[in-house]
This record gives C-alpha cells, structure tokens and sequence, in this order.
C-alpha cells in the first residue's frame, strides 16, 4: 500500500520526554502495526532522555516554544487523518484545530492532570479553550477512574465517552527474571550474589517527589538488602541533588545514571527482585498514581513485588491484589526492613500476584484493545 493511499494518524505529544512515555510510544507501535501511517508532533526533545524508540515508519516532528499552534501549522501539509490523538490539554488543543479546519476526529489522552485554574483572566482565556477541546474530542483516554473523576472536576464536565488505560506496557515473550550473569545490575556495578542476594531498585525520577531522600535514609538501616535508585534520564553524579543522596549510604545503595531506550528496559526490570514506587502526595497528579505509574507496569509484569507508600490508590490496589506491601513512612529502616522480609518469606505468592495484578489490570495490549476498535470506527 502507498504512503498517499494508507491511513493516517497523528499524535500530539506536547512535552519534551518522548523517549519516557511508554503509553504513547505504545500507542504509535499499536497504530502502525494497524496499517496507520503515524506520525508524532513532540515537544523539541531533551536529549538527556533516550532517544524515542519507535518504528522506522513512525515519523517524528519535534516542535520548539508555542506548540499548541506550531504543531498545527507543522502538520497542515499532512494527509488527512483518520483520527488523531491530543495528550493532555495542549496536545488537545493542536487536535481541536485540525478538528476545526479538516473535520478530523480527535481523542483526548489524558497522561497528566491539570493544575488548578487561576483566577487570572489568561489563565480563565486558556481553560476555556481547554474545555473546548475535552468537550469535543470523540472520546477521552485516561488511566483509571479516580483520575477521571478529577479531571470531571477540572473542567466541571464528565465527558461520555471514556476509556480506561492503565500506564502499563504490554507483555512480551521474553524471561521475566535475568540469569545472575545475564542481570543489568550485577554486570554494571559488580554484585556478586552471595553478598548481594537480595537487590531492590526505585526506577524513574531520582527526586524529592518520590521520597529519594527518604529512601536512601532507610536503606542504611536494611544492610542485608542492596538497593539501586535508577534514573529515566541522564544525570552526572556530580549533579548536587544526587552527591547528596549518594553520600547518605555509600555502603548499599547505587545510583545507576544512564538511561536505556524503551526495548531494554526489560533488561532492567528483569534484574530487580523488589520494586519500590513512592510518590509524595503533592497533588492529585501524584495522590492517584495506581495506574499512572509507568514503574509500577513494569514491575509487576516482570512478577516483580513491590513497596509502596500509603497512598489510598496504593493500598486499595495491594488490597485486592496482595502483590506487594504498603508501608506509613517512606523514611523508616524499620518498616523498610518489615516489608522486605515478608516478601522473601512468601516470594512465590507475592510474585506470583504481581503477574496476575499485571495480566489483569495493566497490559497495554489488553486494555486498548475497545479503544483502538473505536478508534478505527471514526473513519468510517
């Protein structure tokens, strides 16, 4: 099939950490693999996080300041699209335009809550086009109904068309747990297994919203566990923010600064026996983080238990599934050390849920599959 004769689609991506967003990485993957000429319109990317990992066909046009318009007129010379795809509210806005301007149809993919609107008369001119946008996207996607709930309240609107997509990647055929010579970590700093048996990681941000600080406290309480804090982007050591965390435990906890593209990140959760997910209730962004987490996906596909703080999506989610423990205070060696026993004591149970947690509630390829049937319904 020519390129002028296939369908197309198009995704307003409007940040610069493309290479970290395994929803819409997996999205484009999704579209592709359907016969969808896809191309991205992204944020100007930051080269310290890996580079998009994506499909040869899928074509990736970076927009520098102004996105919500540049990236229309970016795509103005482009075929008409079946449907496209605006990521949160500028996303939106870029897909309302061409909704406008061609008749194109649009979903409304919900990654990142919206912060509170001021009473500034920009601020009130900008919600009022974002809640144009939302109204009249064909549907809305966003990872689970509490979070649905809050952007209800955000734009004081439920719109009547919603899907409901965990932040998980799909599974994949490959092992889920590495060999002891085959482990990332093992190989990248040296642990042998008889003195390291046992090796816990945090993977993502290495900041005050996921307690790093907290965490690095604890661990030196838990010396008979080894801990690893893994970034999603590039950082230097010297970096002051990570100098003072690495200086906390110099005896069993690792920074491991150097981000791997989206296909290795297998390579990474298949070498971890635990996985830690705290996040700092900042706002509601971070209060339901359940299924907006992508390190949680990841974890509990690899059958990997887990450590989390008290969130309520957190405890509601250990609650039904027993994949993991919850712990009060992220900052605590005892409560650490509590949860990390009890999960040696009964892996196999622990770990065996995390896989029936992930089959259930996060494979990508699971949960988009309504959605992409609706998808490919509006062209018709």
């Amino acid at each position: 099939m020519t390129e002028s004769h296939r369908r197309h689609a198009k995704i307003f991506f409007p940040d610069d950490w493309l290479g970290v967003a395994p929803a819409i990485l997996n999205l484009a993957r999704s579209l592709t693999n359907r016969g969808y000429a896809t191309a991205i319109y992204a944020a100007e990317l930051n080269p310290n996080y890996p580079t998009p990992d994506l499909p040869l066909e899928v074509r990736v046009v970076q927009i520098s300041n102004g996105y919500a318009h540049k990236a229309f007129l970016a795509a103005t010379d482009s075929p008409l699209s079946a449907f496209n795809v605006g990521v949160d509210c500028l996303g939106a806005l870029a897909a309302r335009r061409r909704h406008l301007s061609y008749g194109e149809p649009y979903i409304f993919w919900s990654l990142e809550l919206p912060p509170t609107v001021s009473d500034d008369l920009e601020s009130l001119g900008a919600f009022s086009a974002e809640l144009d946008a939302y109204r009249h996207a064909a549907a809305v996607v966003i990872q689970d109904e509490n979070r649905a709930r809050a952007l209800e309240e955000y734009f004081g609107h439920r719109h009547g068309t919603q899907f409901l997509v965990p932040n998980g990647p799909p599974d994949a055929p490959f092992p889920l747990r590495a060999s002891t010579t085959d482990n990332y970590f093992r190989r990248r700093f040296g642990l042998n297994p008889t003195r390291h048996p046992y090796l816990v990681a945090q993977t993502g941000m290495i900041m005050r919203e996921v307690f790093a600080e907290e965490l690095a406290v604890a661990t030196r309480g838990v010396p008979h566990f080894t801990f690893i804090f893994h970034e999603r982007r590039r950082r230097s050591p010297d970096d002051p923010e990570l100098a003072a965390i690495a200086a906390l435990n110099s005896t069993n906890l690792f920074l491991s600064l150097d981000p791997v593209p989206y296909h290795q990140l297998s390579d990474i959760y298949s070498s971890i026996d635990i996985g830690v997910a705290y996040y700092r209730p900042m706002d509601v962004n971070f209060t339901e983080m359940a299924y907006a987490s992508g390190k949680l996906g990841f974890y509990l596909r690899h059958g990997v238990p887990v450590i989390v703080n008290n969130l309520p999506s957190f405890v509601d989610l250990i609650h039904k599934y027993d994949c993991g423990i919850v712990v009060a205070d992220p900052s605590s060696s005892v409560e650490l050390a509590h949860a990390l026993d009890r999960i040696i004591a009964s892996y196999d149970r622990y770990s065996g849920n995390a896989r029936q947690c992930f089959l259930a509630k996060f494979d990508f390829n699971h949960s988009t599959r309504s959605l992409l049937k609706f998808a490919g319904m509006l062209d018709k």
